[in-house]
């Protein structure tokens, strides 16, 4: 069986080492592969989806910045990729090229890992960025009726898409703004989380934060990064600095991650034995890299 992602820049990727394990601990014969695709290399894109329509690959994985663009290219949607408006999770059934979504159901997951359950009181929120990643996160939130300031640099250019996202019947809220009005969105209400969707922060640009240097992080705010590499980003340095709760997205790597290798193979790896498999793999790598 062969898997592999899709995206820009891959290099600091753990899909590989997750997804091969998984393919391990499943007795299967298989690889999964990081297919870098640069913004310059028209054409490739389609290339590798072809793939799966051939039977070549067996199913890909889709990550920044090509989560909103793989769209035009199935023959079909799941429920939750039509709903978010983006696909992480590319599979083949019946001849077909399906395009499906695990972003959202890992992110809640993992939250309620770290003692943060988005179906109990619904609370309000602060989410940067207004991609791919960034549909999955506020169809998340608002499910359960969260409240969210989403915060870009663009206003107009990302209203589109908060428009799409407001007509799928939600019972949470959204307002946009500008990154500019972070200091005056913190005095008229409080955060309980802020979700980071952005790649500010992600190698080879660590020392970058979409939260403003001169503006500090409320104590009693969870705080959260999609970005697992580094381990701290510097977003999650400034909520220790504050003192607040804080995670990085490797938890919601993880449970994605399973969730697509189930809709590949049919199978639902055992987490507790894969996390520590993982774990201790994952360490072994760390320690190599620092020798």
């Amino acid at each position: 069986m062969k898997l592999g992602l899709l995206g820009w820049p891959l290099s600091h990727s753990k899909s590989p080492l997750i997804h091969n394990l998984a393919l391990t601990m499943a007795n299967m014969e298989g690889s999964y592969d990081l297919v870098p695709i640069d913004s310059q290399e028209s054409g490739k894109l389609a290339a590798e989806i072809q793939k799966i329509r051939s039977g070549e690959i067996a199913g890909f994985n889709v990550t920044i910045p090509y989560k909103e663009e793989v769209l035009r290219y199935m023959d079909r949607l799941s429920p939750a990729a039509k709903l978010i408006g983006a696909i992480n999770t590319i599979h083949r059934r019946d001849g077909l090229v399906i395009g499906d979504n695990t972003d959202a159901p890992g992110f809640v997951c993992d939250l309620k890992n770290q003692g943060l359950d988005l179906t109990q009181k619904p609370g309000e929120a602060i989410v940067f960025g207004a991609g791919g990643s960034a549909r999955a996160i506020l169809y998340s939130l608002l499910s359960y009726g969260w409240q969210i300031h989403l915060l870009v640099r663009n206003v107009e250019k990302s209203r589109e898409m908060v428009n799409d996202i407001k007509g799928k019947g939600l019972t949470g809220g959204i307002k946009i703004r500008s990154v500019s009005d972070l200091r005056s969105t913190l005095k008229h209400t409080q955060i309980d989380l802020v979700v980071n969707t952005t790649p500010l922060g992600m190698f080879p640009n660590v020392g970058a934060s979409p939260w403003a240097m001169e503006v500090g992080i409320p104590e009693t705010t969870f705080v959260y990064d999609l970005i697992y590499n580094p381990v701290k980003t510097q977003l999650l340095l400034q909520a220790d600095q504050a003192g607040a709760k804080n995670a990085n997205g490797q938890g919601m790597l993880i449970e994605q991650a399973l969730l697509s290798f189930e809709i590949w193979t049919g199978i639902k790896t055992d987490r507790d034995q894969f996390m520590k498999h993982f774990l201790q793999m994952d360490q072994n790598l760390n320690q190599m890299e620092k020798k």
